[in-house]
């Protein structure tokens, strides 16, 4: 799948994502390094449009939709349009705590290369009969939910639902660019439960962590296992990383090889490696800059505009 989202839903829903089909061949071939936006007179635009193309789009190589349109959202789901006040208070969030987080801590380039490419935001989570979606990543983008109800006070749901999305869909970017080793696949691969991940755990009274897994979400498969693996791994505390691997002690079957802390434990290693041989990245460091600065998060201001826009 190109992209599904860390925690998509908070029923959680993940959306199969399919590509592009019937492209010419050099078309459809992965081209990291392309700019995804292309140049604009940023005199002639509204201020939130100058900002975002100045400070995100061409520093970022990344781009970023703000006003309704009903071509772009799931009709499945009643959706409002983004406040431009919580629009802007969102981006100056997530450039403080997700886009400055890599231009600090990886290699020059990394950033704007193997990171997200498409954003689109909605003030409204996604309603329908029986589910609330707190976003979706459908067809190469990122749609992210429920905006209008950020309060970067609250540090805990500022993370789990308006930044994790971004880590877990950036470590999607580097697995569809250059695939990890199979080792990281072969730790889980009998526990994969496909569209069943999240009612198979309750229904049998097992435990994911057991098995390997930070999430009921990752046992979906090996993508969205790494995905969330790396998402977690980036944005807990010590404490909460400690915790987490300290109730995955234990095995669900008496003949496994491991237990579910040893698993994780292997899948981190081999995810650090993998950074760092295909991309010249280091995992740690990009966790130390997130966990440095999201203790600061709820003592900021992020509903100004920067000096120089």
């Amino acid at each position: 799948m190109t992209t599904t989202m860390k925690k998509l839903s908070l029923a959680l829903v993940a959306l199969s994502l399919s590509g592009l089909v019937g492209c010419d061949a050099d078309i459809d071939k992965v081209q990291p390094s392309r700019q995804v936006i292309p140049t604009v007179n940023v005199s002639e635009l509204p201020r939130l449009d100058h900002y975002i193309q100045q400070a995100f789009a061409k520093k970022y190589n990344v781009d970023i939709a703000y006003r309704y349109d009903d071509k772009v959202t799931d009709r499945r789901y009643l959706l409002a349009p983004i406040k431009e006040n919580k629009a802007l208070e969102y981006l100056n969030l997530i450039d403080y705590m997700f886009f400055q987080v890599y231009a600090a801590s990886t290699p020059e380039g990394y950033l704007q290369t193997h990171t997200i490419k498409y954003l689109n935001l909605f003030g409204s989570s996604g309603y329908a009969i029986d589910r609330r979606m707190a976003g979706a990543a459908p067809q190469g983008m990122i749609w992210i939910y429920n905006i209008n109800e950020l309060n970067t006070q609250y540090t805990k749901d500022v993370r789990e639902n308006y930044i994790s999305t971004l880590f877990h869909e950036s470590a999607h970017t580097l697995h569809e660019e250059r695939a990890y080793p199979p080792e990281f696949d072969k730790l889980s691969s009998l526990e994969y439960q496909k569209q069943d991940a999240f009612s198979y755990w309750w229904r049998t009274g097992k435990n994911a962590g057991y098995a390997g897994f930070v999430s009921d979400y990752a046992s979906t498969d090996a993508d969205e296992d790494f995905a969330e693996l790396f998402a977690y791994y980036v944005l807990d505390s010590d404490s909460e990383w400690a915790e987490r691997l300290k109730a995955a002690e234990g095995k669900n079957r008496t003949d496994a090889k491991y237990t579910g802390r040893e698993i994780i434990e292997k899948k981190v290693a081999i995810m650090k490696a993998y950074l760092h041989s295909e991309y010249s990245a280091d995992l740690d460091k990009i966790r130390a800059e997130a966990q440095k600065r999201l203790p600061k998060v709820a003592t900021m201001d992020f509903t100004q505009y920067p000096k120089g826009y």
